[in-house]
């Protein structure tokens, strides 16, 4: 399962079809979590945080040579 239930977060869709969910708000707390959703397996892995906790942001995948998600904006 997902480490952090959350809304008002991002989902970005990768190139292999997995999911990349950052940020959000979850009980009166900002969440900072970046986690990818695997469909093919239906599996959730954390894969590091945001250096400042959000939500309302915007997020957009960097294709090659980045292969990265910049995030931006949003309320912390």
């Amino acid at each position: 399962p997902m480490s952090s239930a959350r809304m008002s977060h991002t989902v970005n869709l990768l190139p292999d079809g997995r999911l990349f969910v950052t940020g959000g708000y979850y009980y009166n707390q900002y969440v900072k979590t970046a986690e990818i959703y695997d469909p093919t397996t239906n599996n959730w892995t954390s894969v590091g945080n945001l250096n400042t906790a959000r939500l309302g942001h915007e997020a957009v995948y960097l294709p090659a040579p980045w292969h990265k998600i910049l995030v931006m904006g949003g309320y912390t």
